[in-house]
């Protein structure tokens, strides 16, 4: 998150890196809980919530403006 604070973007980009970065800002919370669960359930509702603050539309956008295909997670795994 530093890294993409830090970088100077276009500025059609800057409003969606903007969204980007409060949406991962508001995951941490729940990826802290997460590592700490102590239980499967407490575990699954963390990641639950981190989840729904994932910043994919924000991230599409970005890299649209970018002229990058929209990120596909079967890329990498």
């Amino acid at each position: 998150m530093r890294q993409l604070r830090a970088t100077v973007w276009p500025s059609a980009v800057r409003a969606p890196m903007r969204q980007l970065l409060t949406e991962s800002a508001a995951a941490q919370p729940y990826w802290r809980q997460a590592a700490e669960a102590s239980t499967r359930e407490e575990l699954a509702r963390s990641l639950v919530e981190a989840a729904r603050h994932n910043g994919t539309d924000p991230a599409n956008k970005i890299r649209r403006t970018l002229g990058l295909d929209d990120y596909d997670e079967t890329d990498v795994s």
